[in-house]
């Protein structure tokens, strides 16, 4: 079936900011075994001879190792990935080896091995009160040994099982975890999963239940992340978002899972056209999971409920089995693997510790917090939540509405966006269009006096002197060497990357920091031994290899004068402003002027809005270098004593590099709802501090002239597209981009497919299995499973329903601008 197209050219139309519109597009899969971060690591991603790019496995097994019962499980068409638990292990060792040798003749791979629970019994030998249940169960080092020996790669690592999520429960209970600064809380997180990660012999997957797998990726004990999406937990849009970004930043892979679970229940299916109303519901679990295979998952399976235990197949393994076909089909056809489109990259402050404002681990009055509930939201948590809530409407309803809101949302620019912190180094940053900046340095920035006048128990080591960070900077530039400091916590020692003193300045990050200056004549290798003998050898430094959190000014500089574009807040300009603020833009100290409620704020493209709350407006103050090229975008027009710019821009000539400063926080200083602010279920969450309408109109006209590729037309649809970059050896500007179009509403709706890149050539829909859509109870919630979904047509697509089209674009290559695949340093 063909659908409708139409390309709108966006070459040469001003928009709001004033920029040219262009969109950057990296055309290469993040292979992990290119990331710099790999030869850092003791743990690898698997390779692609186990796990193929453009080729997701799937996992439909999570019984025992029978020898009968995988082989029966090989035949299935179901999926070639075992993903037990760990009483699976708990065998003598011939029968270890006997599982083994079934896993290597059947060519399979063996994934999360799971049940492990933190503050759980330690009694895990299938005896009471765990009975093979979840446990603190530890790897014996002796079976360790033998799965990496015997499987390697084909052995993804142990389950980090939805962690992050039972680590609130945890949080509260860490000595003065409550109320202390963000970059503690990053300790205890850390101090609490090493733990975890030691019981576990350390290779890791991670099966996340809150947004944290950044901080997982970054110890390089994780081969594999994911999230178990549907459940009672957040939205998977925006769950993705945060997986993909810490993949591509620690040289991982992504896998997929769609929980049966939710707040009320749990799909169970008696026959092939018979299921429960409760738990997750058919359309859902389809939606999802065509979402997650397009974004390149390496691995997928839904949670449980395939077969009827003699392997034949029910409703939920009928929609995997079709699903393996498509996938191993289409990869078949390709020779280069179909890369997610993702053009913008949220980028927050490290330390951040950021969580949705509502949760499964949160109580009904204790919503909008960070770090396992601990601290409650800043003013950039709420615009953070502004920047999701633009991307992905109401995603906060997630996991609260009977009829499933939230779980999957609309996506006005299409699913394009990844998080990453401010670690980033700039090579991973200038993989992107957009970058939207979310208070940056904002909290790190407290800790710096208060670590400056660390004293040191031990100041040499073979001859190197070991500095306080307030003499750091001065001593390394009059050395002209790099900058390595290394932060010590009672549990963990964590090296920073080097910096070179002309790109960065040091910044203190915990209660014991040091820096060590070194001499060109030892920049030659690394090595950390114990802190009371402790010596630091880093690599020469390399512009490429400056990491964010020393230098987001100069980061940011580098990266908008490169020609991408950033967003950067008030907070984050603020911050940086004492250092050299961005690309010759600082915020003028005790300068700000406040903007009430009902003030009047005019745009560049004629907009015209009209806030509801008030904010505090900073000034900004160009450079003489950056003063010719900074223009307004957006100033109020009611305030006493004349206009105030309220989003400015500077611009880089003679490219689309752009840096649009919003001079407020982003979000309204007034409430618009009184506090507490209270969680019900089936109901909107109030938002106390929502985004100013310029700001929203800003990011709108930010991601449609520089981040949205491919639109479906209606703003009430998901879609979710990739890019398969064409051969090398042609010449030519047609692209194949494949898009998997969703419809979460519950009514029949109208779509086009539109490129802002090129002329549509043409239009393919790929054939999917519909027999999920006869089973009555079980395909719709129970709340509106009478509910009137209507047709799919070449113009419109049903409620619930899920389409995949081949879309061939005949590139403009003024608009769309590949960025080189050069390999990182």
């Amino acid at each position: 079936m063909a659908a409708r197209a139409v390309w709108c050219p966006m070459l040469f139309v001003l928009h709001a900011t004033g920029i040219r519109a262009q969109v950057h597009l990296y055309p290469k899969f993040a292979e992990p075994k290119i990331n710099p971060q790999a030869q850092r690591q003791w743990i690898h991603a698997p390779s692609p001879d186990v796990y193929p790019r453009g080729l997701t496995r799937f996992s439909g097994n999570r019984g025992g190792c029978d020898p009968v019962q995988l082989k029966n499980y090989s035949l299935s068409g179901l999926g070639d990935v075992w993903w037990p638990q760990y009483p699976a292990l708990n065998v003598p060792p011939a029968d270890l080896e006997a599982c083994i040798r079934t896993i290597q003749n059947l060519n399979m791979t063996v994934v999360d091995i799971s049940n492990y629970v933190p503050g759980d019994t330690d009694v895990c030998d299938g005896s009471a009160p765990a009975s093979n249940g979840v446990c603190e169960y530890r790897l014996p080092q002796t079976t360790y040994n033998t799965l990496q020996s015997e499987l390697g790669d084909r052995w993804g690592g142990m389950d980090n099982g939805e962690q992050d999520g039972r680590y609130c429960a945890y949080a509260g209970q860490m000595g003065k975890a409550s109320g202390s600064p963000h970059m503690q809380q990053y300790f205890n997180f850390m101090r609490h999963f090493q733990r975890l990660t030691d019981d576990l012999g350390s290779k890791m997957m991670a099966l996340n239940s809150l947004y944290y797998p950044y901080y997982f990726a970054k110890t390089g004990l994780y081969t594999n992340l994911a999230a178990e999406t549907a459940q009672g937990l957040p939205n998977a849009n925006a769950f993705y978002a945060f997986l993909r970004g810490a993949a591509k930043a620690f040289a991982s892979l992504i896998w997929g899972n769609v929980s049966i679970y939710n707040r009320w229940g749990f799909k169970k299916c008696t026959s092939a056209n018979v299921c429960s109303r409760d738990g997750t519901s058919l359309s859902l679990m389809k939606r999802l999971m065509y979402q997650q295979l397009i974004m390149g998952v390496s691995i997928f399976g839904f949670e449980g409920d395939l077969t009827d235990g003699h392997w034949n197949n029910l409703p939920i393994g009928t929609m995997q089995m079709h699903a393996n076909t498509w996938s191993t089909q289409r990869a078949g056809k390709e020779t280069q693997p179909c890369v997610h489109l993702a053009t913008v990259a949220i980028v927050l402050d490290f330390s951040a510790g950021w969580q949705p404002p509502r949760h499964l681990y949160t109580s009904a009055s204790k919503v909008y917090r960070v770090w396992g509930n601990n601290l409650p939201y800043t003013t950039s948590d709420h615009y953070t939540h502004g920047i999701f809530d633009t991307l992905y409407p109401d995603y906060a309803d997630s996991s609260y509405f009977h009829n499933e809101s939230g779980f999957s949302t609309a996506t006005p620019f299409g699913d394009i966006a990844d998080v990453l912190l401010t670690d980033s180094p700039l090579w991973l940053l200038q993989r992107y269009s957009v970058l939207l900046v979310a208070g940056a340095t904002s909290r790190s920035g407290a800790l710096r006096q208060e670590m400056a006048d660390v004293s040191l128990a031990h100041s040499r080591c073979r001859g190197l002197q070991l500095l306080p960070c307030t003499h750091i900077y001065r001593a390394c530039k009059r050395e002209h060497t790099c900058i390595h400091c290394i932060a010590h916590s009672p549990t963990s020692m964590i090296t920073l990357p080097c910096f070179h003193h002309r790109l960065a300045r040091p910044i203190c990050l915990s209660h014991t920091l040091f820096a060590v200056c070194l001499s060109p004549a030892v920049l030659m290798r690394a090595a950390v031994v114990r802190l009371q003998t402790m010596c630091v050898v880093p690599k020469r430094c390399n512009v490429q290899t400056v990491a964010m959190a020393d230098g987001v000014g100069q980061v940011l500089s580098a990266y908008v004068s490169a020609g991408g574009v950033a967003v950067v807040d008030s907070t984050t300009l603020t911050a940086l402003s004492p250092v050299d603020g961005v690309l010759g833009l600082t915020v003028a100290p005790g300068a700000s002027t406040t903007m009430a409620a009902g003030a009047v704020v005019q745009c560049s493209d004629g907009t015209t809005l009209h806030e509801v709350g008030g904010a505090t407006v900073v000034r900004v103050v160009p450079s003489p270098e950056a003063a010719p090229h900074m223009t307004t975008s957006c100033s109020t027009v009611t305030d006493v004593g004349g206009n105030t710019p309220v989003v400015v821009v500077r611009q880089v000539p003679g490219s689309s590099g752009a840096l649009v400063v919003l001079a407020t926080s982003g979000v309204t200083h007034t409430r618009a709802v009184p506090l507490p602010v209270v969680s019900v279920d089936d109901q909107r969450l109030p938002v106390p501090y929502p985004l100013l309408a310029h700001v929203r109109h800003t990011l709108t006209s930010v991601l449609n002239s520089h981040a949205r590729v491919l639109s479906a037309g209606n703003n009430r649809l998901s879609a979710i597209s990739c890019r398969r970059a064409p051969p090398t050896t042609t010449s030519t500007t047609e692209v194949t981009y494949t898009m998997v179009l969703s419809n979460p509403t519950f009514d029949e709706s109208p779509f086009r497919v539109t490129s802002s890149v090129g002329e549509i050539v043409s239009i393919t829909e790929s054939a999917l299995d519909q027999s999920e859509k006869s089973v009555f109870p079980g395909y719709l919630p129970g709340v509106v499973e009478n509910a009137t979904l209507g047709k799919s047509t070449n113009t419109t697509i049903a409620g619930a329903d899920v389409r995949v089209f081949d879309i061939v674009v005949q590139e403009n290559a003024s608009v769309v601008d590949p960025i080189p695949p050069v390999a990182p340093p």
